[in-house]
């Protein structure tokens, strides 16, 4: 799996951020243009690299891309039932890695990897990225850094290091022209509370 254009320059983005001594960035780059893809390639670049996710096929569409980006690398999972952290490249589900953080030294990995890292507010995201601080790198992948609460990533991160808008996507050829349509209904959403900045799944089904 090449990189293209946009996605290459997200990749320099990183390291010349840790050229300047910069070692906690952030890409902003839309859904669909292959954020996990620009991660898979950085961590290539590590010896341990560690991918968070928060959702069961987030972890299934990493493992597969990176068996596209380096089909050699060994693979290893952290997940209810799993538990490997001596591959080169590990998966973790954020609440399983949380509850087992005694069980892994503070220096397994040298690259740590947060996926749709909007959600780091939250007390579990924010102790695991404490446990690893000692990374090489710390590198948060999201569409929507700008969290709908309010609540500031930069305790997380110390800079955007690269940035690309829905608008320059569909510019480009990235994404295609999207299409709105408005459906009216008689569902009322007013009691769905909100978690992290989006409905409760529960409630909203």
């Amino acid at each position: 799996m090449e990189l293209r254009p946009r996605q290459k320059e997200a990749f320099d983005a990183v390291f010349s951020a840790l050229d300047r001594g910069v070692d906690k960035v952030l890409l902003s780059i839309p859904t669909g243009v292959g954020k996990t893809a620009i991660g898979c390639h950085v961590a290539k670049e590590f010896d341990n690299a560690l991918f968070l996710v928060h959702r069961t096929e987030l972890m299934t569409q990493t493992a597969a891309a990176m068996s596209r980006v380096d089909p050699g690398r060994v693979q290893g999972f952290i997940a209810p039932g799993q538990h490997s952290t001596d591959a080169p490249f590990t998966i973790a589900m954020l609440p399983t890695i949380y509850r087992r953080l005694e069980r892994i030294p503070q220096d397994t990995f040298d690259a740590v990897i947060f996926d749709e890292c909007h959600h780091a507010t939250s007390k579990s995201w924010r102790a695991v990225a404490d446990h690893f601080a000692g990374a090489k790198l710390r590198l948060g992948l999201s569409a929507t850094p700008e969290r709908t609460d309010g609540s500031d990533l930069s305790h997380l991160f110390s800079e955007i290091a690269y940035s690309m808008t829905v608008e320059e996507a569909v510019n480009e050829g990235y994404l295609v022209p999207p299409i709105a349509r408005q459906c009216l209904t008689s569902c009322n959403l007013s009691n769905v509370k909100t978690v992290g900045g989006d409905f409760n799944e529960g409630q909203l089904a």
